[in-house]
């Protein structure tokens, strides 16, 4: 099945272009419409929502506020990483698990075949994807639904190293409420664009 130029530039989440190359629209190939993937996406989803949404209450307002938490009290902060590793490792499992159905659900990988295959097994056992624009430059041949999927583990990848960041979080590893709160519009941007791309698929447009 194929899906025009346009349709590709229009599906391709643009909102997460800071993780992805700008070829997007080049590829051409996508899977048949796969109703299970549509709802583990949806499901995928629900669960970072939840995550941000405790991430919004439990943060602080302003990075005023982030600086004035006692120097050796951060690590016990309900905003601190530490209380939301284990919400960003179970993300990036689910979002393996999305490529997986999708590469599994493929009807051709492409020409470097299982050298291609393999790169992208290599790819998802990565824990946090730090270079996810040459990740993708290698992904040139698979469809544009791994690539949306790739994208995702990619963004989760990116959230989990920000909040690590000492630079972003005021030394303190905990993010504020407006970093948040542009998280979920991200999200929901990102989720709409793949659910779309998939009805498309589904009325054969």
């Amino acid at each position: 099945m194929k899906i025009s130029m346009a349709i590709a530039a229009k599906y391709c989440p643009l909102v997460l272009a800071g993780l992805m190359l700008a070829g997007c629209a080049t590829v051409t190939l996508v899977q048949p419409y796969d109703a299970d993937l549509y709802a583990n996406t949806e499901a995928f989803y629900k669960q970072a929502a939840r995550v941000i949404a405790r991430g919004v209450s439990a943060s602080p307002r302003t990075s005023g506020d982030v600086r004035s938490i006692a120097d050796g009290a951060e690590a016990q902060h309900p905003g601190h990483y530490r209380q939301f590793r284990a919400d960003y490792d179970t993300l990036l499992i689910e979002s393996n698990a999305l490529i997986l159905r999708s590469m599994a659900n493929a009807t051709r990988i492409g020409a470097a075949g299982q050298q291609l295959h393999d790169k992208i097994e290599a790819a998802i056992t990565e824990s946090f994807p730090s270079e996810c624009d040459s990740l993708q430059a290698s992904f040139a041949e698979v469809s544009l639904t791994t690539r949306n999927y790739i994208d995702l583990k990619c963004l989760i990848g990116k959230w989990s190293e920000q909040h690590q960041n000492p630079d972003l979080t005021n030394g303190k590893r905990i993010l504020k409420q407006s970093n948040w709160e542009g998280r979920a519009k991200s999200l929901f941007q990102g989720i709409l664009a793949i659910q779309s791309a998939q009805a498309a698929k589904q009325k054969g447009e």
